[in-house]
């Protein structure tokens, strides 16, 4: 008897479902696809989708400039990551870090975000300032595990076709940047800053590693309290603004004050983030009489989310 393979094409299987009984269903296809069954659906639900699939989900999209183009079968996360990196060592860190986030197959534009108060606070701020949330704005926010990763994930997500940006610390400028070609190493800003930390570290205001960049010194002093440092210094400030713009022309937020807990500001630590998410959270949407002043926020963080927006 000859072994037979049976198809099974189902459209939007989650549809009418609850979130309990998609995942039961996700569960039961994929028990099927294991055993006799080929299994294709469509979905548009992330729900469908889990951490193991998402890498090598096909994405089918229609161009929306141009309409000529038709609908079209994107390359997937892992054909992404082979293309733009290769077999080099970052490969599986960084499939890893865009797989974990299957809304990025949804969304129209991906927003890759180095920190944990992006990843925490940046929703709420969107939603405070625009009164529209991630899913309103088509916007999947991908939280990576540092700065070394962000240049490889974009690489990835523009070998898929997916429109992509990036927000990062000041340190991304001199330490990340010109190891991938975005700043050449020689760039008159980067060097002038370097000059200035220098001068900054022989009064003792910060203290620098072997790579001339700020480093942590012991139990009280973080590596960012000296890119804050260097932020404050009226004679960087011009020099910061270039490297931002520089940046921001290759779809890359560069934080201006150091970090984004400096423009908000709040400490960085989970005490810190979440007494800013309880202040944000009172003021958002409230329209009594009695209800809390709306907070005043830096103008660097109102043009981050407008940037993000657009």
């Amino acid at each position: 008897m000859t072994n037979r393979t049976t198809l099974l094409l189902i459209d939007e299987p989650e549809l009418y479902l609850h979130p309990q009984a998609i995942a039961v269903l996700k569960k039961a296809l994929r028990g099927l696809a294991g055993d006799g069954y080929q299994v294709v659906f469509t979905t548009h639900s992330a729900n469908m989708i889990g951490v193991k699939d998402a890498a090598d989900t096909l994405l089918i999209r229609r161009d929306r400039v141009d309409e000529n183009k038709g609908t079209t079968c994107l390359p997937t996360i892992r054909e992404g990551v082979i293309k733009a990196i290769g077999q080099g060592s970052h490969q599986a860190d960084t499939l890893f870090e865009l797989s974990n986030s299957s809304n990025i197959l949804f969304a129209q534009t991906v927003v890759l975000a180095e920190g944990k108060t992006e990843k925490v606070l940046l929703p709420h701020l969107i939603e405070y300032c625009t009164g529209e949330s991630l899913v309103d704005a088509k916007i999947a926010l991908v939280p990576l595990g540092g700065s070394t990763n962000v240049p490889n994930a974009l690489g990835v997500l523009r070998e898929m076709g997916l429109p992509c940006k990036a927000i990062v610390d000041l340190d991304f400028a001199f330490k990340v940047a010109p190891r991938h070609g975005l700043l050449h190493r020689s760039h008159d800003s980067l060097l002038a800053i370097k000059q200035i930390l220098s001068e900054l570290a022989s009064r003792g205001e910060v203290a620098l590693g072997d790579d001339g960049f700020p480093k942590k010194q012991g139990d009280a002093i973080r590596a960012e309290q000296g890119w804050e440092c260097l932020a404050t210094q009226e004679a960087a400030t011009p020099h910061i603004q270039c490297l931002h713009d520089e940046l921001k022309s290759r779809n890359l937020w560069l934080w201006p004050g150091g970090a984004i807990e400096a423009h908000l500001p709040i400490q960085k630590s989970d005490s810190g983030r979440q007494k800013f998410l309880c202040l944000l959270q009172n003021r958002n949407g409230s329209t009594s009489p009695s209800s809390p002043e709306p907070l005043n926020l830096d103008q660097t963080v109102i043009d981050a989310i407008d940037w993000l927006r657009a």
